[in-house]
């Protein structure tokens, strides 16, 4: 929740709010992975190589869905991407 979002595919993007122009920030992501192999953080617990979408969620063809949200206001309408 919150946080910031990454842009690993087209370098950092922004969503303006569709009733007062502000740009919006991040509310939710939903990954289609926790970690990449050698490249990412990775929970102790799981075993170095292992598979790293446990909960085996996939966003399209495996990129991140992000639900953003206006920080003027929760009443304005959420917005979401893939990436």
């Amino acid at each position: 929740m919150g946080g910031h979002a990454a842009f690993p595919v087209s370098g950092r993007e922004t969503a303006d709010c569709a009733e007062c122009g502000v740009t919006m920030v991040p509310l939710l992501t939903v990954a289609s992975g926790e970690w990449y192999n050698h490249d990412s953080w990775r929970p102790v617990e799981e075993p170095a190589g292992g598979f790293g979408n446990p909960p085996q969620i996939q966003i399209g063809r495996g990129w991140d869905l992000y639900v953003l949200r206006c920080p003027t206001s929760f009443d304005h309408p959420f917005a979401t991407y893939e990436q």
